[in-house]
């Protein structure tokens, strides 16, 4: 038989950090998987990752639900705000990079592939 799940990601994604699809979940669990990440991302205005971080094999994209949020990508002077219902970024395994929500904001962002310690 196959399975029909229903749920709220505001219950499931803060168990890790909003990240909810991945291979850091439960064995047996319809969302453990090493093929790619999924994170619902709520953040409040002033929240903020200041330490840089970088993916060395993973890829990222990052859609912008709601509010207004800004990615920094300091070795290349670059700072990109998402600022549009749709807008997205996309980064490549190896950029560093910062981010902060200026407003309030809810994100979707999407890392391929899945890989412990990356």
């Amino acid at each position: 038989m196959q399975k029909i799940i229903q749920g709220n990601l505001d219950e499931l994604a803060p168990k890790h950090k909003g990240w909810f699809m991945g291979y850091f979940m439960d064995d047996g669990s319809c969302f453990k998987t090493k093929d790619f990440e999924i994170k619902w991302g709520e953040h409040k205005a002033g929240e903020e990752k200041p330490k840089v971080g970088t993916q060395k094999i993973a890829k990222t994209l990052t859609i912008i639900i709601e509010g207004k949020f800004k990615v920094n990508f300091p070795k290349e002077n670059k700072k990109i705000i998402l600022t549009k219902k749709g807008g997205y970024l996309f980064y490549d395994a190896g950029v560093a990079h910062s981010w902060r929500a200026i407003e309030n904001t809810t994100i979707i962002s999407i890392r391929w592939p899945s890989i412990p310690g990356d």
